[in-house]
């Protein structure tokens, strides 16, 4: 896992159909949310994507929060294209719990990933 700041991270991808999209996203979650993180992965975290790429993204939170839950209230904040960003809400310390015993999924995603907030 890498840690770029997002200010400079969004220059590798600045040329991403919607990377003004992921920007509004990203900081209506900080301000409504108050996540303790937000981790960028997929294809654009490895720089591998197409231009309709989706967005792929973990944010954690201190409190407990219920996957199901959360993830609907997360895309709350997005107005534009529905499918575009998916996230994946996770209490920090079962986040660092599934990544120190990670299945493929996790595995994967946290290989090339970039820390975009951290509180």
């Amino acid at each position: 896992m890498r840690m770029i700041p997002w200010n400079h991270y969004k220059e590798y991808i600045k040329d991403y159909l919607y990377l003004s999209e992921l920007e509004r996203f990203v900081k209506a979650v900080i301000l409504h949310e108050r996540p303790c993180q937000i981790i960028l992965f997929g294809s654009l975290a490895q720089e591998t994507y197409h231009w309709d790429s989706d967005i792929d993204l973990f944010v954690l939170f201190d409190s407990p929060c219920v996957f199901k839950d959360m993830k609907h209230q997360l895309l709350k904040h997005h107005t534009e294209t529905s499918d575009i960003i998916d996230v994946f809400p996770y209490n920090i310390k079962d986040f660092k719990d599934l990544s120190q015993n990670p299945d493929l999924f996790i595995y994967n995603a946290l290989k090339d990933s970039v820390v975009i907030y951290d509180k």
